[in-house]
């Protein structure tokens, strides 16, 4: 029988590789079992949660970023597919407000088993009817709970000897407004993770009006973009995250210009600096890579 992802946080624990503060910090919003080992598949796996604020800021009149949002989440699954690591993203996607309830879709397999060009049945791709905009803005628990999900599975792919480079996307419009979760308590927890290796990175993508570095400097978040939300803009700030997701170990080495000097030809398509002037990279520790072109329409 599969362990839970709390008695997983117990178990780590126990062997003194989490501190006890922040087992109980993560139980706190863990409340599934993970992704089957059965299903965990070769030497590496990145396994990739997608967090998208759905707040109703978001579907505001005078600035209704609905479309953008949309158009962010359909080319970041798109450029991951068609790639040589392709095979090895599981990608789960969870949609927050106040809550942090609406699970898209679970961890699985990116691309269909006989097609790394096209992607799994289980994920989804949003339109208009799966997104609508209401609430308010749980960001903290959102990626407490993402955390949690990713550690467990850390934790199974582990015990099967496989390497695990993990990533957490979010995007939003806004700052935290309903967390039970603090930022001094998330921030503890992130710093925790990332030393440990149960979260190789977290990105995050600011498309409002806020001081995104300042937001991921209270968190410990120190991977932000900062982006104008025009369609030219949302496609070059998403090829960046996605060739993050993609590098072989998580890390890149950078230039003074913040485009990797990683070689990335044998992973991603022909890599291409970011435009300057639509796109402010505010850590630059990330390479970019050309789009690959939609497939699948923006919902009308």
């Amino acid at each position: 029988m599969s362990k839970t992802e709390r008695q997983i946080l117990e178990e780590l624990t126990a062997m003194d590789e989490l501190e006890r503060s922040t087992a109980e910090r993560l139980m706190s919003v863990a409340d599934a079992v993970p992704i089957a080992k059965e299903y965990l598949d070769g030497n590496t796996i990145r396994p990739t949660i997608l967090l998208l604020d759905k707040s109703a800021s978001i579907g505001f009149k005078e600035r209704d970023l609905r479309r953008e949002f949309i158009l962010a989440q359909q080319h970041l699954v798109n450029s991951l597919l068609g790639v040589q690591r392709s095979r090895e993203i599981y990608f789960g996607q969870i949609l927050f407000n106040h809550n942090v309830d609406d699970i898209l879709n679970g961890l699985s397999p990116l691309c269909d088993p006989a097609d790394a060009f096209a992607r799994h049945a289980d994920v989804k791709i949003l339109n208009n009817e799966l997104y609508q905009p209401s609430g308010g803005t749980a960001l903290y628990d959102a990626i407490m709970r993402a955390i949690a999900v990713l550690t467990a599975v850390h934790f199974n792919a582990r015990e099967l000897g496989q390497e695990v480079v993990s990533s957490i996307v979010v995007l939003t419009d806004g700052k935290d407004e309903h967390s039970k979760t603090s930022a001094e308590a998330l921030r503890d927890v992130v710093a925790e993770v990332k030393a440990k290796g149960f979260v190789t990175r977290i990105t995050l993508v600011g498309l409002g009006n806020y001081d995104y570095r300042a937001i991921g400097n209270r968190i410990g978040i120190d991977e932000v973009i900062d982006a104008n939300a025009s369609s030219s803009t949302i496609r070059e700030m998403i090829d960046l995250v996605s060739s993050r997701i993609l590098e072989s170990d998580g890390s890149a080495t950078t230039t003074e210009q913040g485009v990797s000097e990683q070689g990335v030809s044998d992973v991603v398509p022909e890599s291409a600096a970011a435009s300057q002037h639509t796109l402010r990279m505010l850590v630059g520790n990330a390479t970019n890579q050309e789009s690959i072109e939609d497939n699948h329409e923006l919902a009308n």
